[in-house]
């Protein structure tokens, strides 16, 4: 655990133990702000799956296509919003009603499944 005390940033380990200001340890408490805060982590995680999709891509021939490229950065920009919110409102509403461990059981299910059916179709 991180804490800062006077100006000074102290590492606080399971021992109770302090260890004094390090650099390492100023870009952990730095990356353990950031994952503290979910519109940053919401916002970060989604721009790295999205980083080289095939919906980026799309959008950007469509940039090149079109003579309006604003158009096209707002419907590729409303699109990606409405699904980010369905997917975190449906996320919330399955997590409610099932427990953790059948969902964690269903998406290796599923992830498995769906491991198989590409393994088989490219043989």
């Amino acid at each position: 655990m991180l804490k800062e005390k006077d100006n000074e940033l102290m590492v606080v380990n399971n021992n109770k133990e302090k260890i004094k200001d390090t650099n390492n340890s100023k870009i952990l408490y730095k990356f353990y702000k950031l994952r503290r805060n979910p519109y940053i982590a919401g916002f970060g995680f989604i721009f790295l799956m999205e980083l080289g999709d095939k919906t980026q891509l799309l959008t950007i021939t469509l940039a090149f296509v079109y003579p309006y490229p604003i158009e096209v950065w707002l419907g590729a920009f409303l699109a990606l919003t409405f699904l980010a919110w369905i997917g975190g409102f449906f996320g919330d509403l399955i997590a409610r009603k099932i427990p953790k461990f059948q969902l964690k059981l269903l998406s290796v299910i599923i992830f498995i499944f769906v491991g198989i059916l590409i393994i088989v179709t490219f043989f």
